[in-house]
């Protein structure tokens, strides 16, 4: 972990949505822009989880004093297996977008994750691998989630 980070994850998704800004309408970057919210709201959520010791208690140091995740942190932190977390669990589960608003918040968090790795922030040799193989979890266990939703509303029928 870089302790002041070239860019911070905040000033690199700011980055991306300008970028999107130039070939997008303006109702589909609010879109965009509602998806990197969510996608933040997981990465903060989860960040205790994938920190080691020193990592949180520096970033806790720094939370105490109102600077918050997407500050601290630049793109050391994203990675597929953080994106996997958000799409496999944080947003089948945490969220209330309904299915179709889901898999429009996926289809862009893919987008970026697919920028960061075209724009050197995350290196993976095997992107569109990676990407087909997220987008499958994403599928999985949002199907995972509705079945478990429906056999909960069949318990409490009267």
């Amino acid at each position: 972990m870089n302790e002041n980070p070239i860019k911070t994850i905040r000033q690199i998704i700011e980055e991306y949505l300008t970028e999107q800004k130039k070939r997008l309408a303006d109702r589909t970057l609010l879109s965009y822009r509602d998806a990197m919210n969510w996608l933040l709201c997981g990465l903060r959520r989860n960040s205790c989880t994938f920190l080691d010791e020193e990592e949180l208690r520096l970033f806790e140091k720094r939370e105490e004093q109102g600077i918050e995740f997407e500050d601290f942190f630049g793109s050391e932190v994203l990675d597929a297996v953080e994106f996997g977390c958000f799409l496999g669990y944080f947003l089948p589960r945490k969220t209330c977008v309904g299915r179709e608003g889901a898999k429009k918040i996926c289809g862009i968090v893919l987008h970026f994750y697919k920028w960061l790795v075209e724009n050197s922030y995350v290196f993976d040799e095997d992107m569109e691998e990676t990407i087909k193989n997220l987008r499958e979890d994403f599928k999985i266990s949002w199907q995972e989630y509705e079945e478990r939703i429906e056999k909960y509303n069949e318990s409490i029928k009267l």
